[in-house]
């Protein structure tokens, strides 16, 4: 576990160090899928397990990390696209931007280390018969990757198009957030599968705190600035859609 958490946090601090270099906060946000890669090739290490299942559930867990690490490169990183959430970190007169960017990498770092918990478990035994839960695991897992793809794209796409007004394209038109209900959808997949194993019921703990970070912090910070920037339109937006679950809109 100590060599685990020197990966982690040394990781996270060249990462610091490059979002300085460089002047972008948005390094933190590839950070986060980076790290839950690097944490499934840690214990892929240290526990090679044979089995098929295993195998499919890690190829699972690399395949949402490059994914989104590859998405969030491309289309914030390098265009040095700067979210609104980081405006007041470059304009503080408290703190300087290197620590408050540095409070929120150790802030990420916590985060991941609780939500990465079914890495944990699908990593450290062998998963030794295909099971119900398994099955609904797995496929929950891909439908949130190809779902939280679709849904990324679609706001990318529609951004580069049109900034004034708020995005109704595809799943966003049913849901005011898809990209994060299939995000959950991902790790409570990942929970299910930990749950073939010993204890792997504690995993559970990921999707839950996933989403209490999202209902609590994420959603509501990132509404705010929908609602500052087209006040009438996002708030008919979030009359007419569901926060997160994609649904019928009520008109």
């Amino acid at each position: 576990m100590v060599t685990l958490l020197s990966l982690v946090f040394s990781s996270m601090f060249i990462f610091w160090v490059i979002s300085q270099c460089v002047k972008n906060p948005g390094i933190v946000d590839i950070y986060w899928p980076f790290a839950f890669v690097l944490i499934a090739f840690y214990f892929w290490t240290i526990n090679p397990n044979p089995s098929i299942y295993n195998l499919l559930a890690k190829l699972c867990i690399l395949s949402w990390g490059f994914r989104l690490f590859t998405f969030l490169l491309i289309t914030r990183v390098l265009p040095y696209h700067v979210e609104k959430r980081y405006d007041k970190l470059l304009k503080s007169k408290y703190y300087s931007f290197p620590i408050q960017m540095l409070f929120q990498f150790l802030t990420q770092v916590c985060l991941i280390l609780i939500i990465a918990t079914p890495i944990y478990f699908i990593t450290s035994q062998p998963i030794t018969e295909l099971t119900i839960l398994f099955i609904v695991g797995i496929s929950l897992s891909i439908i949130g990757i190809i779902g939280e793809t679709i849904t990324d794209f679609q706001l990318f796409w529609y951004r580069e198009n049109d900034v004034e007004h708020v995005c109704k394209v595809g799943l966003w038109r049913y849901s005011r957030h898809p990209n994060y209900f299939f995000d959950c959808l991902v790790w409570f997949g990942f929970s299910l599968i930990a749950m073939n194993v010993e204890y792997g019921y504690i995993a559970l703990v990921s999707p839950l705190m996933l989403l209490y970070i999202m209902l609590v912090i994420t959603i509501p910070v990132t509404e705010s600035y929908s609602l500052a920037k087209r006040p009438k339109e996002y708030l008919r937006y979030q009359k007419e859609t569901s926060k997160i679950v994609p649904w019928f809109r009520s008109h």
